[in-house]
């Protein structure tokens, strides 16, 4: 199984409810009391036992969160130093930021991230090249936390694409920043490296910045600054004040939008596809929706084209463009919809193109797009989530794959570990031992990337370098000559700043950074699509692919999504698996040079079976192509398709995977269904026979991930447990036992944790 991955979106910031603060620190950790007003999220573990995250904010591919004792944690893209701990590189996982304590409010921008001190200071780290720091630095990147200069008595903050604000306890408002269209006020040049006064918004209680435009609650109406040529300052009034605002209490404002509490509904303008009216490129005005009672605004935070909110109840609600699933699985809402998994949310923040909440149960949940690692999963190559993953405490599992007869799961800490059938050293432990219950790998660094073959596994490090194990007959493993089974993990010759990796029967293929796909292994069906058969076993390029966004490989051939929803395949295609509706003397030879896939121009995610293909749409349904004997296509009839062929009656699909022959999928609300070969219960609806039809997985609600293998499916749930079901004869269910099961079993020893 591929995780989704998309190019990335222009940036955005969000804006919502505020505390108050008092003077201003000398350093980031000399003021250390907790943080007042602030609301819940995940718990990073301190000297003092773990601390309870009180907010997140997001940005364009970062995220990062505060806690209760002050501290602050960041994940996801790194290349403007936006993490904050001096490194320039992304990272899946929450780490602290260094000399940061005692801070009570977090805002982050497009690529830079600022934090209030409980003395009124600022800090603020990343991206520099506009000043958006405001430490008055020439440097383009400031990796680590600097004070703001000059300012003192900070109250609140907000957060743009290229600038910042603040509003003092004195009611007085300094930007600094990119003034592009005079978002800090027209008087002031396009670059302002240092704070600057902003009359027209002294007094604001709320501020909320967008891409060039800033507002301001003053005497409880919104105003508004800055560029205005999708109507994102509304309709105004002398002096700037939008009309309808009297009474605003809550703020937000995406790049070309802006959005307000007040009263019982909540009044949104700006960019039509932003309020999910793409259609309309103003829309001043709106009223979005009614909100009454306990279902009052609690917090607002808005996107680039997003917005959402929470409300009394604890229910987070959004609309506007749901591309990546930044809105919970919804292509576009033009009302506020609710999003499943976020009970009893506390805290919101909605970056470029995820969102991030706080649950009831103080745990961080985001969803979206993944780019550099955003969602704090522990993956750091991209990919969408439509529905809410676990920001955790580096203990939970991020991803799982099947192979044949064996299973790997890696953790958020970056660990692996595999359990079922060893023979072939494919549980890269050492031996060659079947394990009925996970055993860590040996790798030498931690994974971002897992993918399982027919009896080799791979993985790709944080470093971008490939690391494979099992079965090396065809150098799918090492890339060499080839030897009977590696029970270690080889390290790839030949690639480096792989991002993510596929694994087929007798070869696999890793994407780098650069959207560039480089395969290894058998190239008898010219699966390593050098142009040519015969070239491997050693790493070679694709030729004639475009970037490439996601790659899946299956038996003998490969499929690679681009970043516009198109498909390439090459390799065999005896079947109909490229999709590229070839006649029968083009079924007769390989393809060792990409073809696009016929008919397919809105693909969000793709996975490869042994002799077929499957894809998720932008409307989120699936749709398969190439061999059918066994029903694997789900389109109700055992008939090969040479193009792509819907799988009847599923609809709302977050995820996909393709095993040998049979095919699963997880739905937004987190049931799940297969259809295929149903051999040893691997469908998971309680019995053994076939289905042509997708068919409901028994038992199974809380899905976010499926992954399909050889003669067991195994499901990733919420909060990180796995669970299989299928053939357990070599242990790969991995519940210690030695019988197989039609219904999902949870894996012992991944409860939370991989050993």
């Amino acid at each position: 199984m591929r995780p989704f991955l998309l190019a990335a979106f222009a940036c955005l910031v969000f804006a919502c409810e505020v505390t108050t603060g008092s003077r201003p620190p000398s350093s980031p950790s000399d003021a250390r009391a907790p943080a007042g007003g602030k609301t819940p999220a995940p718990r990073h573990d301190g000297p003092e036992g773990p601390a309870a995250v009180v907010a997140v904010a997001a940005g364009r591919t970062h995220t990062c969160a505060l806690d209760e004792a002050g501290a602050v944690a960041c994940w996801g893209g790194g290349r403007f130093g936006q993490l904050g701990d001096g490194s320039r590189t992304p990272r899946g996982t929450a780490a602290p930021v260094p000399g940061v304590r005692g801070a009570v409010e977090l805002r982050s921008g497009g690529d830079h991230v600022c934090v209030r001190t409980q003395r009124g200071g600022v800090y603020c780290w990343g991206r520099n090249d506009a000043g958006q720091t405001g430490t008055g630095e020439r440097a383009r990147v400031i990796a680590t936390p600097r004070p703001v200069v000059g300012l003192r008595d900070v109250a609140h903050l907000a957060a743009g694409a290229d600038h910042t604000c603040a509003a003092t306890r004195t009611g007085h408002v300094y930007c600094w920043g990119r003034n592009d269209g005079g978002a800090l006020g027209r008087s002031h040049p396009k670059v302002v490296p240092t704070p600057v006064r902003v009359p027209a918004l002294d007094g604001a209680t709320a501020l909320a910045a967008g891409r060039d435009h800033t507002c301001g609650i003053v005497d409880g109406r919104v105003r508004c600054i800055g560029r205005n040529d999708a109507g994102q300052r509304g309709s105004e009034t002398d002096g700037g004040v939008v009309r309808g605002t009297a009474g605003a209490t809550l703020l937000a404002a995406g790049a070309e939008h802006t959005c307000a509490a007040v009263g019982t509904s909540l009044r949104c303008w700006g960019k039509g596809a932003a309020l999910g009216r793409p259609k309309a490129p103003r829309a001043d005005g709106i009223v979005a929706q009614e909100l009454a009672g306990r279902n009052a605004v609690r917090e607002l935070a808005a996107g680039t084209e997003h917005t959402c909110l929470r409300n009394a109840a604890g229910r987070v609600l959004c609309f506007g463009d749901g591309t990546d699933g930044r809105i919970g699985g919804l292509p576009r809402a033009d009302a506020p919809r609710a999003v499943p998994g976020l009970a009893g949310a506390t805290a919101l923040a909605a970056g470029d193109a995820h969102t991030c909440a706080v649950t009831g149960t103080r745990i961080v949940r985001c969803f979206g797009r993944n780019d550099d690692g955003a969602l704090g999963d522990g993956s750091t190559g991209g990919g969408d989530r439509l529905v809410p993953v676990d920001v955790p405490t580096l203990s939970d599992v991020a991803e799982v794959d099947a192979g044949e007869d064996f299973v790997c799961a890696r953790a958020r800490s970056g660990e692996v570990s595999c359990w079922g059938r060893g023979a072939d050293g494919q549980l890269g432990n050492g031996d060659t031992k079947d394990r009925t219950a996970p055993t860590p790998t040996r790798l030498p660094e931690r994974a971002v990337d897992l993918s399982t073959g027919r009896r080799h596994a791979c993985a790709v490090g944080e470093s971008g370098a490939v690391y494979c194990f099992g079965s090396d007959a065809s150098g799918q493993v090492s890339a060499g000559s080839g030897t009977k089974r590696r029970p270690r993990p080889t390290r790839v010759p030949g690639i480096d700043g792989a991002t993510s990796v596929a694994s087929g029967s007798l070869h696999t293929c890793a994407l780098g950074r650069d959207g560039r796909v480089r395969c290894f292994g058998a190239d008898d069906d010219g699966q390593l699509g050098a142009g040519v058969e015969g070239r491997g076993p050693g790493p070679v390029a694709v030729v004639g692919l475009p970037k490439v966004a996601e790659i899946a490989a299956g038996d003998r051939h490969n499929c690679a999504r681009t970043g516009d929803g198109a498909v390439w395949c090459w390799g065999r295609n005896q079947f109909g698996q490229l999709g590229d509706a070839a006649d029968a003397r083009d079924l007769k030879r390989p393809h060792p040079r990409p073809v696009r896939v016929r008919a397919v121009t809105d693909a969000v995610a793709v996975d490869a079976g042994d002799e077929f293909t499957c894809l998720v749409r932008r409307d989120r349904t699936a749709a398969c192509f190439g061999r059918n004997d066994g029903g694997q296509l789900g389109s109700g009839t055992t008939m090969h398709w040479l193009t792509r062929v819907p799988v009847k009656g599923l609809s709302g699909v977050a995820a996909l995977g393709a095993g040998p022959r049979h095919a699963c999928a997880v739905r937004i609300d987190g049931t799940g269904a297969c259809w295929g070969d149903g051999a040893h219960g691997k469908l998971g609806h309680g019995g053994t026979e076939p289905k042509p039809l997708a068919t409901p997985i028994v038992g199974l609600s809380d899905a976010v991930a499926i992954a399909p293998g050889g003669s067991v499916t195994c499901a990733l749930r919420r909060g990180g447990k796995v669970a299989c079901f299928g053939s357990d004869e070599h242990g790969q269910i991995g519940d210690g036992g030695v019988a197989w099961s039609a219904r999902p079993v949870t894996v012992v020893g991944l409860d939370g944790s991989a050993d």
